[in-house]
């Protein structure tokens, strides 16, 4: 039936451990309650097989979005307007979201870890003075951000420079997020008082490389061997632009 309404459908998907809590703690259901709603419903298994798509639901609800987002996008609908602002403790949970699966990617970052929610609001909360990180949200999905530190606290004759990176979940990068978020941080750190920005890239991530060339960043050393992730020694590439 659902297939004959429906264009799509889609199933989510956990551990009954899971939604046996998730009732609990949404419908304030007993422990017996929970067992006999689910008792009710749809064996998975048989939900799955006529799912035209399955979303593991399984880690955090922004983890969940950016799936639910993969899937729009995949589908070629069109995405809201993004909107960017400046990050809140609140949104912890979507940076690391976007983070996270871009670890989880291989190739794209040396972070060689992921990071709960609880951990990024930590590292929020830490961020030196004069930083900025900006988020782009389409609809309510963090779907990228960007950022800017002090490039040096330990002396004042590097004041004028600020380190710099770049975060966008894969399923929209290409659509100018990147762009769009770089013309609002850069014009932060103008007003900043940073004049000069620096960044690092994977050797062997090419698409990083041209998305910031194509910022205007210049190419002005290499560091050998800088990290081992992902199994193995990673090369990263120094770039930097003015922005006098």
């Amino acid at each position: 039936i659902s297939r004959a309404l429906c264009d799509q459908v889609w199933v989510t998907a956990c551990s009954r451990r899971q939604q046996l809590a998730r009732l609990r703690a949404s419908r304030g259901m007993s422990a017996a309650e929970a067992r006999r709603r689910l008792a009710r419903q749809m064996p998975p298994a048989q939900m799955a097989a006529q799912a035209h798509r399955v979303i593991d639901t399984s880690g955090a609800v922004a983890e969940t979005a950016l799936k639910v987002l993969a899937g729009w996008v995949e589908l070629d609908l069109p995405l809201p307007p993004p909107v960017i602002r400046p990050v809140a403790l609140t949104d912890a949970e979507g940076t690391a979201a976007v983070l996270n699966s871009i670890v989880r990617e291989g190739g794209r970052t040396i972070a060689g870890r992921t990071y709960t929610p609880a951990q990024e609001r930590a590292f929020l909360r830490k961020m030196p003075k004069r930083s900025l990180l900006n988020i782009v949200l389409l609809g309510k999905v963090v779907a990228g951000f960007q950022e800017y530190m002090p490039y040096a606290t330990y002396t004042s004759t590097m004041y004028h420079v600020a380190s710099a990176g770049t975060f966008i979940a894969a399923p929209v990068r290409g659509r100018g997020l990147g762009h769009a978020l770089s013309t609002v941080t850069w014009a932060a750190a103008r007003a900043a008082g940073y004049t000069k920005l620096v960044i690092t890239v994977r050797a062997d991530n090419p698409e990083a490389q041209a998305f910031y060339t194509g910022l205007g960043f210049q190419p002005c050393g290499r560091l050998a061997r800088q990290a081992f992730v992902d199994g193995k020694s990673v090369d990263e590439l120094l770039y930097e632009v003015f922005l006098e």
